[in-house]
């Protein structure tokens, strides 16, 4: 461990092991225009390494009045030679980041380094001493310190730490600031008053506490959480959100907590039902009937969450041990093993108990159970080891659905469901006002106990991520201007195959020169389909909903000719509606039923794929019902 003596402002090497090195150590958020590096601090050491020890006494204070040295390698040098301390590390200058093996060497140790040291300096640029630091907006709370990434094991590790103010006047200890440091970051005062005991600790409660952080390299979002799960990996810059995976895959190794998959999509809630845990299919307190509305599944949606974001709302989620799973899970029937999972060139295999989604929650009367590309018999709750805050007492039941491969092999993805009251009053684009997307659901000992015989064990795979496309990650949060849709000739080929449909894709209205609505005609020897996409743009493009109208016109193909002799006309209306960061793809499972005449009935199922910013590739599948 490289140290800065500070006495002499030269680099020493220490054990942090050993007894006999005491350190003080700092903890900042580095300046906007850059920090003294370890190159640049030793070009100013050399100046003023001592020759003789007759020149010591002399050159001893030249390296502190050097007009290149960093004022706060300075000050931080001189606070901790005030307090007895020989040495300090400071990490912008006493790691040569030039060197990978030995970033990565630090990476992995900082944690075991600010918990070793004998105090902690947390220095708070930007907080004045003479100022109530309790009252909502003060400087102390909110400091960019407390919104870093790198920080939190900073606060976290270290069992003495001491806050300073800009101008290194002492603000008081972690300890006397317990209360004021819990209401600023929602950390327990148990985690950060001993830090031994983040192991009591849900992975999901320990991700949120980082989850609203932020660092400059995408990177140590994860990096910076290796010694809050005491997880040592390879430090690999470059790898971008890649990083959080194997983090995660870290934790499933080390860590038999399953609130790890109990993440949340920041627009998607745990379902908010009545105090009694009801089932939903149940009448609530307030005498509504909550059904299942329909089944959206993600893009290929691992288990494991993309984005340390989706943690936000992880201090809600408490772990469940194993033999208390075991024991809420009703009768005997079912042998849970412990937790356990296999990294195999097709994913990662585990066992989970679940129940199928019909069982858990009824569809809405009317609808069909076959909605679509996905059959409601692969969509299922897994059943999970921890609870949230809201219901105790009830295990988390995650939204999946389990598709088979080719080869028999069963890959597991996340999903979520659209609930609404079943009389909910509709908008003008044919969305319920109280329809919410739920991933999570309370699973009550009732609830498990209706569902108990069809409750199984199930061997599923949770797939590798597939390579990301670099250049959509910063696109998708970019606001559309307008909305252009495309079909491919792929798609035009496989409707020809797959129905004998001749497809036209054109632009039918526009608004102020911005494409507004576009016709996609479908041709067929016995019935024309027509879908007409809408687009609406609010929020400066920052919220898109789309209204598509599927209809079907019986006869001949020359319908919509003059002196054509119509028939009869069937039509339904489908609703997304998105906002950035835009997904991958918007559709609906369940699609729409038309009448096609002569007791025939056809089934449209419509998905838009993102493609880049203002454009949307539209895909349709029609068959025969």
């Amino acid at each position: 461990m490289r140290l800065l003596d500070t006495h002499t402002g030269q680099f020493v090497e220490k054990d942090p092991a050993d007894e006999d090195t005491r350190y003080a150590i700092l903890s900042h958020t580095w300046d906007q225009d850059g920090e003294q590096t370890y190159k640049q601090l030793k070009k100013i050491q050399k100046r003023h390494t001592p020759s003789s020890l007759t020149s010591l006494i002399s050159r001893l204070s030249s390296i502190w009045s050097d007009t290149d040295l960093s004022p706060k390698i300075r000050d931080a040098c001189a606070y901790a030679r005030a307090d007895g301390f020989r040495y300090i590390w400071i990490d912008s200058c006493c790691i040569d980041k030039s060197s990978s093996s030995e970033l990565s060497e630090a990476i992995n140790s900082m944690y075991a380094w600010y918990g070793r040291a004998d105090i902690c300096y947390a220095y708070l640029a930007s907080v004045p001493a003479d100022e109530d630091h309790s009252k909502d907006g003060s400087s102390f709370r909110t400091s960019r310190w407390f919104a870093r990434g790198w920080t939190l094991q900073e606060l976290l590790a270290p069992p003495h730490l001491v806050f300073l103010s800009h101008d290194w006047k002492l603000l008081g200890s972690k300890l006397a600031l317990v209360e004021l440091v819990h209401r600023t970051t929602n950390i327990s005062p148990e985690a950060l008053l001993e830090p031994q005991s983040l192991d009591k600790f849900s992975v999901a409660q320990r991700l949120s506490w980082a989850a609203k952080r932020k660092t400059t390299r995408v990177e140590d979002r994860a990096y910076a959480l290796l010694g809050i799960f005491d997880i040592n990996m390879p430090i690999l810059y470059g790898e971008g959100e890649r990083a959080f995976r194997r983090l995660q895959e870290e934790i499933m190794r080390r860590i038999p907590d399953q609130s790890l998959f109990a993440w949340l999509d920041l627009r998607h809630l745990v379902y908010p039902h009545s105090t009694s845990h009801a089932p939903p299919s149940d009448k609530g307190e307030d005498g509504r009937l909550w059904v299942l509305q329909e089944t959206q599944p993600r893009h290929v949606q691992s288990l494991l969450a993309p984005s340390l974001d989706r943690f936000a709302h992880g201090g809600l989620v408490s772990a469940v041990p194993h033999e208390d799973v075991f024991q809420r899970l009703p009768g005997a029937r079912l042998r849970l093993p412990a937790p356990d999972c296999a990294f195999t060139p097709l994913g990662i295999r585990t066992q989970v108990p679940v129940i199928p989604f019909a069982r858990f929650l009824p569809r809405r009367p009317g609808v069909r159970n076959e909605p679509g590309p996905l059959p409601l018999a692969q969509w299922y709750l897994v059943v999970l080891g921890c609870e949230h805050a809201w219901y105790p007492g009830c295990l988390l039941g995650r939204v999946c659905c389990i598709a088979p491969s080719k080869a028999g092999v069963e890959f597991l993805y996340c999903g979520s469901v659209e609930v609404s009251p079943e009389k909910a009053p509709r908008n003008g684009w044919g969305r319920a006002d109280t329809t919410e997307d739920m991933e999570l659901f309370p699973l009550s000992a009732e609830t498990l106990a209706r569902c108990a015989e069809h409750i199984e064990l199930r061997a599923v795979y949770i797939c590798h991520p597939h390579r990301p496309r670099a250049a959509l990650e910063g696109v998708r949060s970019r606001p559309h201007e307008l909305v252009n849709l495309l079909l491919s000739e792929e798609s035009r080929s496989a409707l020809l195959r797959g129905g004998g449909y001749t497809a036209r894709l054109e632009l039918q209205g526009t608004d102020g020169g911005r494409p507004r609505t576009h016709r996609l005609t479908l041709s067929h020897a016995r019935h024309t389909l027509t879908v007409e996409c809408q687009h609406a743009l609010e929020k400066e493009g920052r919220r898109l909903t789309v209204r598509a109208e599927v209809r079907i016109v019986r006869g001949e193909t020359r319908v919509l000719g003059p002196g054509a002799q119509v028939q009869r006309m069937d039509a339904k209306t489908l609703v997304w509606t998105d906002e950035v960061p835009w997904a991958p793809m918007l559709w609906n499972s369940n699609g729409v039923s038309l009448d096609a005449g002569e007791g025939a009935r056809v089934k449209v199922v419509i998905r838009l794929d993102f493609v880049v910013t203002n454009h949307y590739a539209l895909h349709v599948n029609v068959r025969a019902e």
